[in-house]
């Protein structure tokens, strides 16, 4: 049994992931722009499709996200993320950038701080009859679709599950119920109680109380009417879920509700321990669940694919495998399927079937090839990348070539501050959820932008991530056939401390402020590092394996070494519960605990060390949540709560003192600012909202948005000759051609 699982976990991580990745960039999508005549002018549309796309006949299901502008990247990351973990389907992502944001996503007018608004109708109507057409013209799309909307996008998201609009899924972030005396809620009967009641809908409620008592009431009311009210008139609580996100406010929550949003309207569709499934199982499956949500859906043919080659390579199963990889060619029937099942038939010796498969590949390959050179042809669009750069390294340290990726933060070009770096193991698994799941915390202000170091570890991961020779596996027997080559991970960590960590001080701006993120194995070197008082300063273990070696890192700890490490922070986490494991999951918990008490009893302060448990994951999917609250925890003071209360005096007396907590300097964030400065405009507190709009100019000198803010504060109090000046000013740090335009335009306007 452990053999099966290891091989499970080298091939989830060591497969080919994200989108189109070069030197300098990874492409993770496309912006396409359509004419509307509903909305009567240009609109801009992005579009992600699933990593399988290129190599797939499949159709794929859709997630339409409002505000696509701000959340495309995040969304990007997520689904990509839980695609890999089998929580959901892979899916393409169609995401729309604001217009008039106000007007597209309310449903009715109102006075209330003359907001207006009153759109949405038409908005839905030019998703359903103009954009989604246009998509599954150019797109192989599946009918299940999903709406995901935050505030009023959440509240857009409401209107449309109550309009019976053709989505199959929702989900709406801390919606704005309380829209025009709660419009929404108030539509609530019998009538569409009955209509929408095999369809799932996700609401999350952000705040609480002692923190934001009017705020959270006003909007908390009607989200939980609107809940109630549908259990009421008959829809089942299978089909609704309220989330509780007391620890964020509202502008934090999106991100997590879009997480648990999408487990909980994908939870029916993946099969739980499907890698142990047959292909008659799995087609049992897949057939209720078309039955379920009344639309045909296939068991996804990359999933069955690597099933497939688990069971062919490590788990001993070579007619369970043949049997799925038939089952692809059946409901997929393309060239790669057939000729998959070819060398399938050929591993196992069977060169005469192998031919008959290898014939039929060879047959389809010419129409294939007529036929993706007419789905490509698309109209071009504006491809949307994230900074990425691969490197080598030649190591003296461990004699061999080593790849890494630098993800570069979205300010980084256009900055001249240096930035914290944060190491991730793995790198080749994670670098696109990490870098998403950091833009937007950083776009949030919860905490500093970063530059990412993704090492990859996948061709020597045992020997590099142990730091101790052991052939005894996690079930206590001899597991030498996986852990012949341990015991490297000191000599890796000189490699990370003395060849990795200088070579990317020299060739980018950077802080001295690391963070070392590891799972598994990985999460086992961090702990290793941070026992050992390593070259950095705060460490994320995702559900490590301190069960190594008859628990060797927490035999190791001890008074005299915590002392050294009395500032550094250490944050880990842990995946499943005993019951839903059936107990699997004893040794891993049981280390878990040991070694908290016992850094703890150590006299470790209770503030620099956190070990939480996420029971609704699994050993493999947990990284990205242990990734998210692991840099809530290490930055925990980098937030000043109540800011947009606080003075310009305050909020720098917090950004200075944390510096000194920190040992390294820390600027207030520009988008953070931004906020509070505009909070400032809007209530009249306007000297001081210009103070704020300087302070970013002086902290944020090169960037192209700090002239181009305070421009729209004079703007907007009537005072030209100033705004003129600022506007002109951000054209000479802006090379985006669009934006220049845009702005060039005002500045006309303004002077005639």
């Amino acid at each position: 049994m452990k053999a099966k699982v290891t091989w499970l976990f080298l091939l989830i991580v060591s497969c080919t992931f994200g989108q189109e990745l070069n030197d300098n960039q990874l492409k993770i999508g496309t912006e396409y722009s359509i004419s509307s005549k509903i909305l009567n002018e240009e609109r801009s549309y992005i579009v992600a499709l699933p990593k399988s796309y290129k190599v797939s006949s499949a159709n794929y299901p859709v997630m339409v996200v409002t505000d696509g502008d701000y959340r495309f990247l995040y969304t990007s990351g997520i689904i990509e993320f839980l695609s890999k973990q089998n929580e959901m389907p892979e899916a393409i992502i169609v995401a729309i950038p604001n217009s008039d944001r106000t007007r597209d996503l309310t449903p009715t007018s109102t006075n209330f701080n003359n907001m207006g608004g009153g759109g949405a109708q038409d908005f839905l109507k030019f998703i359903e009859t103009e954009l989604m057409p246009e998509v599954d013209r150019r797109f192989r799309t599946h009918a299940y679709r999903v709406l995901a909307g935050h505030s009023l996008g959440g509240l857009f998201a409401g209107y449309s599950y109550m309009t019976n609009s053709s989505f199959s899924g929702y989900i709406a972030s801390d919606p704005s119920f309380w829209w025009d005396n709660q419009y929404v809620v108030n539509l609530i009967n019998n009538d569409i109680a009955e209509q929408v009641k095999n369809k799932k809908i996700y609401v999350s409620s952000a705040d609480n109380y002692e923190r934001n008592e009017g705020m959270l009431t006003f909007m908390r009311n009607a989200q939980e009417l609107f809940c109630a009210r549908l259990k009421q008139y008959g829809v089942a609580h299978s089909n609704i879920k309220l989330d509780y996100f007391e620890n964020e406010d509202h502008g934090t929550s999106a991100y997590m509700s879009w997480y648990n949003g999408l487990k909980f309207i994908f939870r029916d569709f993946m099969l739980n321990d499907i890698y142990n499934k047959t292909a008659d199982q799995i087609t049992e499956h897949y057939k209720a669940l078309s039955v379920n949500i009344e639309q045909q859906f296939l068991p996804p043919e990359y999933l069955i694919s690597k099933i497939a080659e688990y069971k062919l390579m490590g788990g001993n199963d070579e007619n369970g495998a043949i049997a799925l990889l038939e089952l692809n060619a059946k409901n997929y029937p393309s060239s790669n399927n057939f000729k998959t099942l070819g060398d399938a038939y050929k591993t196992i010796g069977k060169m005469e079937t192998a031919e008959v498969y290898y014939t039929k590949a060879h047959e389809l390959k010419t129409l294939e090839t007529e036929t993706s050179q007419q789905r490509l042809k698309v109209e071009n669009g504006n491809d949307i990348y994230l900074q990425t750069i691969n490197h080598t390294i030649n190591s003296k340290i461990l004699k061999e070539d080593r790849t890494y990726s630098i993800g570069l933060p979205p300010s980084y070009d256009s900055a001249k501050h240096g930035y914290p770096i944060l190491l991730i193991l793995d790198g080749h698994y994670h670098l696109h959820h990490v870098m998403t799941t950091m833009e937007v915390m950083s776009k949030e202000g919860q905490i500093p932008e970063m530059i990412v170091v993704a090492v990859n570890t996948k061709e020597h991961r045992t020997r590099d991530l142990s730091p101790t020779k052991s052939l005894i596996g996690y079930d206590g027997k001899d597991n030498s056939q996986w852990q012949e080559t341990s015991g490297g991970g000191h000599q890796f960590l000189e490699f990370l401390e003395q060849e990795i960590l200088p070579e990317v001080k020299k060739k980018y701006r950077t802080k001295d402020y690391a963070i070392f993120v590891g799972h598994s194995l990985g999460g086992l070197l961090a702990a290793e590092a941070y026992l050992d008082n390593s070259a950095f300063n705060s460490y994320i273990a995702m559900d490590p394996s301190f069960w190594w070696d008859n628990r060797y890192v927490v035999n190791k700890i001890d008074t005299a070494l915590t002392k050294k490490r009395k500032n550094r922070r250490f944050y880990f986490s842990g995946a499943g519960s005993y019951e839903k494991t059936n107990g699997m999951i004893a040794n891993m918990r049981i280390n878990h605990e040991l070694f908290i008490a016992t850094l703890k009893n150590s006299n470790v302060s209770h503030k620099n060390v956190k070990f939480d448990v996420f029971e609704d994951e699994n050993h493999n999917s947990v990284p990205l949540i242990s990734l998210y609250h692991g840099l809530l925890f290490i930055f925990q003071d980098y937030v000043l709560e109540d800011i947009s209360n606080k003075s310009l005096q305050d909020i720098q007396q917090h950004y200075k003192a944390l510096s000194n907590n920190l040992g390294v300097s820390f600027l207030p964030p520009e988008q953070v600012i931004n906020r509070v400065a505009w909070a400032k405009f809007n209530n009249n507190e306007r000297e001081e909202a210009y103070r704020l709009f300087q302070l970013n100019i002086e902290n944020y000198p090169t960037s192209k948005s700090v002239y181009e803010m305070l421009g729209y504060a004079y703007n907007n109090a009537g005072k030209t000759e100033e705004a003129l000046t600022y506007f002109k000013k951000s054209l000479e740090y802006n090379s985006n051609e669009n934006e220049i335009r845009r702005i060039t335009q005002l500045i006309f306007s303004l002077e005639n």
